[in-house]
């Protein structure tokens, strides 16, 4: 899991709160046996999705209801099912890693990004700004999502042939994604999050700083990303709803 994002949908008042967690985020982890702080990109490889969800409740001490977990090839067929996102790309992004079999070459521009583009964009984080220019891709792109979600309800004959098809990608993608939700409650969330507007979405980012501290096991130090108890309480405030109206 090298994207974290927690997830607050508030169907009562029509709003969803969605917070990105960098990668060095240092968070409580157990390995070998032993507690220790370390990298939450680390957690999936160690222990699972049991382990992310302990080193969360443990770092930011928010009740995770439900979860899903969605690869790669499946964010792909999502995003070809709908039609592709269509999406302003700020620069040239281009980034090949052979062994994790990478291949990303978007030119910069507005332009309708199918599943393979879209996966690249998302994923690109080699231009200097690291996993928080990567994060500030992904909310982009999830804005992007959003409106193209909401232009399918435009009267245009490729919008048709995107509809007929959904409700039958809908039911088959509960079955897809690795959830602990019921059938029930995954469809009543997309039908509550179809009407949705983007204004209602707001995105943050882990409040934090990067910060090199020595690791004396391995004789070297390490970059994490830092988070202050005052940075975690007010993000949790703003997560959960409970910030004071001005």
């Amino acid at each position: 899991a090298d994207t974290i994002i927690l997830v607050h949908f508030m169907i009562d008042l029509g709003r969803i709160h969605i917070l990105s967690f960098p990668r060095d985020t240092r968070v409580p982890l157990m390995h070998d046996g032993q507690e220790k702080l370390g990298k939450i990109s680390h957690a999936y490889r160690w222990g699972g999705l049991n382990m992310i969800l302990d080193s969360l409740n443990k770092f930011y001490r928010v009740p995770v209801d439900h979860t899903i977990t969605i690869d790669l090839s499946l964010f792909r067929r999502i995003i070809d099912t709908i039609g592709g996102v269509r999406l302003n790309v700020e620069e040239n992004l281009k980034y090949r890693d052979r062994s994790a079999g990478l291949v990303i070459d978007l030119k910069a521009g507005d332009q309708l990004l199918d599943g393979r583009n879209a996966e690249g964009y998302v994923r690109y984080r080699a231009d200097g700004m690291g996993d928080l220019g990567r994060i500030e891709r992904q909310q982009k792109f999830i804005k992007a999502f959003v409106y193209r979600l909401k232009t399918l309800k435009q009267l245009r004959i490729e919008n048709l042939k995107v509809i007929g098809r959904l409700p039958s990608f809908m039911l088959g993608l509960y079955s897809d994604v690795d959830t602990d939700m019921s059938s029930d409650l995954f469809l009543r969330l997309m039908a509550g999050f179809s009407t949705i507007e983007r204004d209602d979405i707001s995105f943050r980012t882990l409040p934090g700083q990067g910060e090199y501290i020595t690791d004396f096991s391995k004789k070297k130090k390490i970059n994490y990303y830092i988070s202050t108890q005052d940075q975690l309480r007010q993000s949790r405030s703003w997560f959960l709803h409970r910030e004071r109206k001005p």
